[in-house]
């Protein structure tokens, strides 16, 4: 067909551009090298969606202003609701089976279904911070819906400026009012969009206002062809060849910046909708069955495709020899949604009028909503097919001991958030089980928070009390001297009170346990830079003795109150290439048969020993000066005596991450460092001796 007939002909290259976008995007997200822009597919629908959607009203002008919009929403839920709902149905249930009820990424993804059932996915992604492009992302059951979410969002907006500038009545002069309202919006948009990309990621990429300048160009294509004038002519004398080329280069091939290949593909998009022309050779191509085929499939294969990708991560995994298994289910799936689900929902005469058919949606997208909210808080644990919560929590957690107030949430502080000091001190205490035994007062960064594992062992077996309470990525003691780019001041407030209150109520029985994560801050990461407090540069030697200096009059001051200092020295610290999985993925089930290469690390022994060894030797000299001040070394029991450290020991895994232990792994701890208080006689209290 001719982009300059009648603007009710239906466009087949259309569907063809369909195809070509939902492939780059299903190839992105199977791996990225295959297609490392094929996220911009996304935004090859918004131009498509909003070319679409002005064509189509463009057909139905009308004078009754309820009519003409319960018709258009009318349309909108048949088309769109009944694949989503069953979509959001079936994956929920298959997820229930394979993800652990206490994953996060189990809620997040049931909440997420929820809020796309009414639109909503992508504003719920953007207030928890999700970054589409972050791992988290790829195993969230529905973080593809939020591109549903935006165009839903605008067909709430658009209508309402189709029926202000008389383009819904078929007014004259209407067109031209309805360019120049979507031209100003629109720059409004893409600057809204530029400026967040600064400054807000995951804003310029979910929400709605910073996204309208693309379905806003699709409607701007649309009244372009409709008023074929110069600037349509001349693009239409244009080879299509010049605009498709470049745009597939784009998708597949190209790397760019985000902006400027969001930028650009837009463009191209705009391009090709205004100069595509029966007879050239890309119309050709992209009107040939079996493109129009996946065109036509495109809406249920960008929902399914994502299911079956995220089911797959949380099972067998993602493998070349997995791979055509996978593509082929999503066909199926998608044919089969096609075939029984869109097709039938958008052909059919739903019961009574326009409003009848929009309250029919509703209710059903009100059950369905309220199915999986009572699903998720009554059944999951009871539909989970792996093994029990209480054989595998161990490996997926730290920073809580179980069945107490002490996690996390209560016991830590990061960027200032966090409860007060006086919560935090009566809920992350637990007391000694008699007058005599000895209480641990631990203290220090997130690598104090870790020892939860060791914690709890201690506590529930010998009846130890306990205090743990942190802040994440501050050092105890803290150096006022020491100025670091990571250390925030509102989390260096909240240390300093902490160190102080503990210091104040030591008394001759208790224990202080500092645990830091010295690699991070004087060690093998680079990722600070250290001055004195007048602003003169300091090299990491200097950082690290002015900081040990500071150890050893903390030290001294227990020491006036007859209480030791234990210092836990290094850890192993692996190193990663990617970012991790979540640790559920990480558990070995019967579902699960090969973990994810991201799960698994391993160093040499000798290089990891050699890398810690100067912070060791700083803190051994510190020692030999302080007589209460202790340390213990966990190195030998994390990584026994063999060429290479692995974070999986006896098939059970022992790390959280790359250097944070897990519960499993801080439990393993527990013999040698019970022979380490005995050896130092810190097992009893003054009274006992």
């Amino acid at each position: 067909m001719s982009t300059g007939s009648a603007s009710s002909s239906y466009r087949h290259d259309i569907d063809g551009l369909r195809a070509i976008a939902v492939l780059a995007v299903i190839a992105n997200h199977f791996n990225k090298s295959l297609a490392p822009n094929g996220f911009l597919g996304v935004d090859v629908f918004f131009l498509i969606s909003g070319y679409v959607i002005t064509s189509s009203l463009s057909r139905r002008p009308t004078t009754t202003w309820s009519d003409w919009l319960a018709s258009f929403y009318a349309r909108r839920m048949k088309r769109l609701l009944p694949a989503l709902l069953v979509c959001i149905a079936v994956t929920v249930l298959l997820g229930c089976l394979v993800i652990p009820p206490y994953a996060p990424a189990g809620g997040s993804s049931w909440r997420t279904g929820v809020s796309a059932i009414f639109g909503l996915s992508n504003l719920y992604l953007h207030s928890t911070a999700t970054d589409y492009f972050a791992e988290s992302s790829d195993y969230n059951l529905f973080t593809q819906t939020w591109s549903l979410g935006v165009e839903e969002q605008f067909y709430f907006f658009f209508p309402l400026l189709l029926w202000l500038t008389g383009f819904a009545q078929g007014r004259v002069h209407a067109a031209r009012r309805l360019a120049l309202a979507i031209g100003g919006l629109g720059l409004g948009s893409l600057g809204l969009y530029l400026t967040l990309a600064n400054h807000d990621a995951a804003g310029a990429f979910f929400l709605m206002p910073a996204r309208f300048w693309e379905l806003g160009l699709g409607c701007l294509a649309f009244l372009t062809v409709q008023r074929q004038g110069r600037l349509h002519g001349l693009l239409q004398r244009i080879n299509p060849c010049w605009f498709a080329l470049p745009l597939v280069a784009l998708l597949f091939v190209l790397k760019a910046r985000i902006t400027t290949a969001t930028l650009t593909a837009a463009a191209l998009t705009w391009l090709l909708l205004v100069a595509l022309r029966p007879g050239s050779a890309v119309h050709g191509l992209l009107t040939r069955p079996i493109v129009l085929w996946f065109g036509a499939l495109s809406y249920s294969l960008y929902l399914w495709h994502w299911s079956v990708l995220v089911l797959s991560r949380w099972t067998i995994g993602i493998h070349p020899w997995t791979a055509p298994g996978q593509a082929g289910l999503m066909l199926l799936l998608g044919w089969l949604s096609y075939r029984w689900i869109e097709t039938p929902g958008r052909q059919a005469s739903w019961p009574g009028s326009r409003a009848a058919t929009i309250r029919v949606g509703l209710a059903a997208a009100c059950l369905t909503a309220l199915t999986l909210l009572g699903f998720e808080r009554t059944a999951l644990t009871a539909a989970f097919r792996g093994r029990p919560a209480a054989a595998t929590r161990q490996e997926v957690e730290r920073s809580t001991i179980p069945a107490t107030t002490v996690t996390k949430a209560n016991c830590s502080w990061y960027r200032g958030q966090g409860p007060t000091l006086a919560q935090s001190l009566r809920l992350c205490t637990l007391p000694a089980r008699t007058a005599q035994s000895p209480r641990l007062l631990v203290v220090g960064d997130s690598h104090a928070g870790h020892l939860t594992g060791l914690l709890d062992r201690l506590h529930h077996d010998d009846g130890i009390g306990l205090r743990l309470l942190y802040v994440h990525g501050q050092l105890v003691p803290l150096s006022p001297e020491l100025e670091t780019r990571a250390w925030k001041a509102l989390d260096k407030a909240q240390q300093g009170r902490l160190i102080e209150q503990t210091m104040a109520e030591l008394q001759p029985g208790d224990v202080l346990v500092i645990s830091n994560y010295l690699e991070s801050v004087f060690g093998i990461d680079r990722r600070n830079r250290y001055a004195d407090d007048r602003g003169h540069p300091l090299t990491r030697d200097q950082a690290y003795a002015l900081w040990l200096g500071k150890l050893e009059a903390l030290a001294q001051r227990a020491a006036r109150k007859k209480v030791p200092v234990v210092v836990v020295l290094p850890l192993p610290k692996f190193t990663r290439g990617r970012d991790l999985p979540p640790p559920e993925l990480c558990v070995r089930e019967w579902f699960r048969p090969l973990l994810d290469p991201g799960c698994e690390f391993q160093a040499n022994r000798a290089h990891l020993r050699q890398q810690i060894g100067a912070l060791s030797t700083g803190l051994k000299a510190a020692a030999a000066r302080q007589p209460n001040l202790l340390l213990y070394d966990p190195f030998s029991v994390l990584c026994p005596a063999h060429s290479t450290c692995q974070n999986y020991l006896g098939g059970r895994r022992t790390f959280f991450d790359d250097d944070h232990l897990n519960n499993q792994g801080g439990a393993l701890l527990y013999d040698d460092f019970l022979r380490f208080l005995s050896r130092h006689g810190l097992l009893s209290s003054p009274a006992d001796g």
